[in-house]
């Protein structure tokens, strides 16, 4: 549950950043306001991390992928803001809110994050294994031609070396792919 923020702004004070604390304040939250030029420490000082930036420099911020990320927006219709290469925040706030609808924002903010996260790991899995099978189809290449077998043999033969080794398939792949690439050099 989201009770600590981070008010993250270009500004120590001004009307649109002192809105949003005074907004979330209200809603019983507590909240540090910070330069968005200062040092965060996630997971420490906060729960989560809201950015009160105009929508045209969110580009340039990247606090922290450790926590929560929402924005401050300004009302602006968003057909009218063109921001390229954007990841966008996890949540959004706008002004007006009530205490209800900022906890709602904040707990599907959350649930988005851990989303995020649980998806982040889940594409890194997914990237290894598919540059693990890579070494291992190039290892079988290899031994096919080396050893004139059969691709079900060929993989057959890596992965009784890799069991016999006690490694992985894709271990033993990529020494035979590096291995082969070392001696194929020297010709």
């Amino acid at each position: 549950m989201i009770q600590r923020l981070i008010l993250l702004s270009e500004k120590p004070s001004g009307q649109f950043p002192d809105t949003f604390h005074h907004m979330l304040t209200r809603a019983g939250l507590h909240v540090l306001k910070k330069l968005a030029s200062e040092e965060i420490q996630p997971k420490g000082e906060a729960d989560a991390i809201v950015l009160a930036i105009p929508v045209d420099r969110l580009t340039e911020y990247h606090p922290s992928k450790d926590l929560p990320l929402l924005w401050c927006c300004d009302g602006r219709d968003p057909h009218q803001l063109s921001v390229k290469h954007f990841s966008p925040p996890d949540g959004l706030l706008f002004p007006g809110m009530d205490a209800n609808q900022i906890h709602w924002a904040l707990r599907f903010s959350a649930e988005r994050h851990q989303r995020r996260l649980r998806l982040a790991r889940e594409n890194e899995r997914l990237t290894r294994k598919l540059e693990e099978r890579k070494w291992i189809d190039q290892a079988k290449g290899i031994l096919c031609q080396a050893k004139s077998l059969s691709e079900p043999e060929a993989y057959q033969l890596l992965r009784k070396h890799a069991m016999n080794e006690r490694r992985r398939i894709a271990d033993v792949a990529a020494s035979i792919v590096n291995v082969y690439q070392l001696l194929d050099d020297k010709k």
